[in-house]
């Protein structure tokens, strides 16, 4: 029988504010993928005890740690699929092409946002595959033909249409904040 709802919060969800940037640090670890999970749990206990907090067990870790590869391992297929997609297609279709590869960015966001633990290294991988979806505008020959002016008005469109995605995703986020850092991280524009 499926499970209803998003269920209990994991001890590493009620660590204290305090301790966010630590576990966004075991996140950044983890998915870099260059020490063991057990070391990086050893210092992520480290860590947490240097601001009071009590230790994380080994299960919880491990299973922290199955959802945030199974994350990244999703975002990169998306990817795959979208790069693939653009190249079948041919560049005389890249106003299809982006459409699609946004959808394909906008799926992957709500399905990391279901999650309800977001980190900020997830929020840029969402970034980097909306990157994708503007270079693939880039592209097109029909913006090859436009002025300077109407390029950065259609990636500004495209980072507010998947800011948009994330903030109905992840209704905690602030919209603006989401909209800010992908404008930040890829020269769009100005952020406000």
């Amino acid at each position: 029988m499926a499970r209803e709802g998003r269920g209990p919060l994991s001890s590493i969800e009620m660590l204290p504010a305090e301790a966010d940037a630590d576990i966004q640090w075991a996140s950044g670890e983890l998915i870099a993928r260059k020490r063991t999970q057990a070391d990086i749990l050893t210092e992520l206990n480290d860590r947490l005890a240097a601001i009071g907090c009590g230790p994380v067990s080994a299960s919880a870790f491990n299973r922290y740690s199955m959802r945030k590869h199974s994350m990244t391992r999703k975002l990169a297929e998306t990817a795959a699929v979208s790069a693939a997609v653009a190249e079948a297609l041919g560049p005389e279709r890249a106003d299809d092409v982006t459409v699609l590869i946004v959808q394909l960015v906008k799926q992957a966001a709500l399905e990391v946002f279901e999650k309800g633990d977001v980190a900020p290294k997830q929020l840029m991988e969402v970034s980097r595959a909306l990157n994708s979806a503007i270079a693939a505008l880039a592209t097109s020959g029909k913006v090859k033909r436009r002025d300077r002016a109407d390029i950065d008005e259609d990636k500004d469109k495209a980072a507010r249409i998947a800011a948009d995605g994330i903030a109905r995703a992840a209704p905690q986020l602030d919209p603006q904040k989401i909209l800010d850092t992908i404008r930040q991280a890829y020269g769009i524009g100005s952020a406000a």
